[in-house]
């Protein structure tokens, strides 16, 4: 299904810490890549990665939607995007040149959109998550997919309107362990973590 959700790495050549992370998603025969992780977690998520040349952030417009430069704060940058929202982006009979916003749920790693000074919107960098610790990938994701924006970005409705409650799948109880146990020893102020299941 096209609207399923997006976890979009967006990288840049010229940035030393993503030679570090992008070891992280390939996968060796001793260590499961982060993507191994995740897809048995939630096997209906889409991967992406976006590569610039330099730090300015700049990519082929032809083959990603131009909204994407909004995220180019910092690097590497990861992202959650619904669905719905990604796809929306890519409606150039509606919006020319790929010219939609990607920000309708869509959830940042260690970040989030503030309005500066000026009243312009702009990523802020919260540090809170280690993206280049596997655990705490999977933990940020975990919290973010249940997200009441992103979930009502993704659509993920009844007929009644209430948020859907997701379960985990039953192959990730194992992780899900592991995960619960690093969790509880985040501070007071973390969101709790339930385990979600989307289905395709």
């Amino acid at each position: 299904m096209t609207d399923r959700p997006v976890v979009l790495f967006y990288l840049s050549k010229a940035c030393g810490h993503c030679d570090n992370f992008m070891k992280l998603l390939k996968t060796t025969n001793s260590d499961p890549s982060i993507i191994d992780m995740v897809a048995e977690i939630y096997p209906a998520l889409r991967f992406l990665s976006v590569t610039s040349n330099d730090m300015s952030g700049v990519f082929d417009e032809t083959v990603v939607p131009r909204g994407l430069l909004a995220y180019h704060a910092w690097f590497p940058m990861v992202l959650l995007i619904p669905g719905p929202t990604w796809q929306k982006a890519f409606n150039t009979d509606e919006t020319p040149n790929h010219q939609v916003e990607i920000k309708t749920g869509v959830q940042i790693m260690n970040g989030k959109w503030k309005f500066n000074h000026s009243g312009i919107q702009v990523v802020e960098h919260i540090p809170y998550y280690n993206p280049n610790n596997k655990l705490d990938f999977v933990l940020w994701l975990k919290t973010v997919m249940n997200n009441y924006d992103f979930l009502a970005a993704q659509n993920l409705t009844n007929p009644l309107g209430k948020l859907v409650e997701y379960q985990p799948s039953p192959q990730a109880t194992s992780s899900q362990n592991t995960i619960s146990e690093r969790s509880a020893k985040r501070n007071r102020d973390v969101v709790a973590v339930t385990s979600v299941s989307v289905e395709t």
